[in-house]
């Protein structure tokens, strides 16, 4: 139904109903404006509406990305807002993107770490709550946790004035990444706690009828009980475009990344050849080409990174080192490895020049950076999955388990209490 509008003798009311809530706001002077452009602009949404905030690059929140895609192939119209909004195609998603300014890189100015923190936190405050006034227009918010610092803040003072519904999805505690790379642990760590933690149970709770709040494990839902927040676990699930990639499939996908990528490529240059398949045909007809396996390729290991402190790089390189000694041992039968590792993030650079270091002969190390309809493909020509998270909590799940298992990939993962969540709880 529309939101109705009812002046009193004393005081204007706006009375906002959605599926969620029945709010009644009094209001004067300026407030009053401000609340009758809202209403204004909540007529403009004729259906079901979301929308999405990630104050992060939105390539590397492929589980909100996820949620908003299936709204948005149940009818939804869906907006999502974010940082990067280039490095992903909207076609893809059926979905509307938008771009959150990012804060400028006040480190460079080489400001002690505690200015840095209240500067960012004022830029990004004042630039999401002026997004979310020019943009907003849907009857549903839907936010992720990590990070809570400023969107808990500025979302809660958003659905204070304008009436909003709201979904935290946690996947994580913000405070316990702040404590892997912070160096005055107890000073941000226990000030990010208070406001993630302590806001969301405190403010968040005397709303329940406008806020409700998901979590990936339900570990992690036990954990949030215990801190007054209820919420309901909503495991990952692979998209319909992760499934097993076929032969042919991963030939021309070969071809494709051989053009950017020599370790793809074959010793002959031939184009019926890739370095992991090859075409074959019945010398009677050339119609009847079919691409194979190649009995002598390498072992193609993937593995998808955030390249974030919870992720252990080291301890692959370490592996590494170990498997390429002993695959020079001409009896060991170990094959030739291709790591792939795909994703991005802060610790990318520091790693690809660690591993140049490298004098490794039977292991080959690729950064590749692929296009959203590539992905799942190349994750399915996989022989192994990799997981290297290690998580800042114990309490989440790696979502790019959920991928190699929706494509039908062993996953050979870091192993933490929660993980067996990921196999039915066994």
């Amino acid at each position: 139904s529309f939101p109705q509008l009812r002046n009193s003798s004393s005081q204007p009311y706006v009375v906002v109903t959605t599926n969620f809530i029945l709010l009644k706001v009094p209001v004067k002077g300026t407030q009053w404006k401000l609340q009758k452009y809202f209403f204004v602009n909540w007529l403009m949404a004729t259906k079901r509406s979301a929308h999405v905030i990630v104050l992060g690059d939105l390539s590397r929140s492929p589980r909100i990305l996820s949620q908003a895609q299936f709204l948005a192939r149940d009818g939804w119209d869906v907006t999502i807002s974010g940082y990067k909004p280039d490095s992903i195609s909207p076609s893809n998603f059926k979905l509307r993107v938008l771009n959150i300014p990012t804060c400028p890189d006040f480190k460079a100015l080489h400001f002690p770490s505690f200015l840095v923190f209240i500067f960012k936190f004022i830029f990004t405050s004042v630039a999401l709550f002026f997004h979310l006034i020019k943009h907003c227009r849907s009857h549903l918010i839907l936010i992720q946790n990590p990070p809570a610092v400023p969107t808990f803040i500025v979302v809660w003072i958003f659905m204070k004035i304008t009436g909003r519904s709201l979904v935290i999805d946690w996947h994580n505690y913000g405070y316990t990444l702040v404590e892997l790379i912070s160096s005055r642990k107890s000073v941000f760590a226990r000030l990010y706690y208070m406001l993630e933690v302590d806001f969301a149970s405190y403010f968040m709770s005397r709303m329940p009828d406008r806020v409700a709040h998901l979590c990936v494990s339900k570990a992690l839902k036990c954990d949030l009980e215990a801190k007054s927040i209820k919420a309901t676990v909503y495991y990952d699930r692979p998209l319909e475009e992760f499934k097993a990639t076929s032969v042919d499939a991963a030939h021309y996908l070969f071809m494709k990344l051989s053009d950017q990528y020599e370790v793809f490529k074959n010793e002959s240059g031939s184009c019926r050849l890739t370095r992991f398949t090859e075409v074959t045909a019945l010398p009677t007809s050339t119609k009847n080409s079919k691409p194979i396996w190649r009995p002598d390729r390498p072992a193609l290991v993937v593995s998808s990174c955030s390249w974030t402190p919870d992720d252990d790089f080291t301890l692959a390189i370490k592996a590494l080192s170990i498997y390429d000694e002993a695959a020079q041992n001409p009896s060991s039968g170990l094959p030739n490895v291709v790591f792939a590792v795909t994703g991005r993030g802060p610790l990318r650079t520091y790693y690809a020049k660690l591993i140049k270091q490298q004098n490794w002969k039977h292991v080959e190390v690729i950064m590749p950076w692929l296009e959203w309809s590539d992905y799942p493909v190349f994750l399915g020509c996989a022989d192994l999955g990799i997981s290297l998270h290690r998580s800042s909590s114990g309490l989440d799940l790696p979502m790019k388990v959920v991928d190699l298992l929706g494509v039908n990939v062993p996953v050979l993962a870091l192993g933490y209490s929660t993980l067996y969540e990921l196999n039915g709880g066994e």
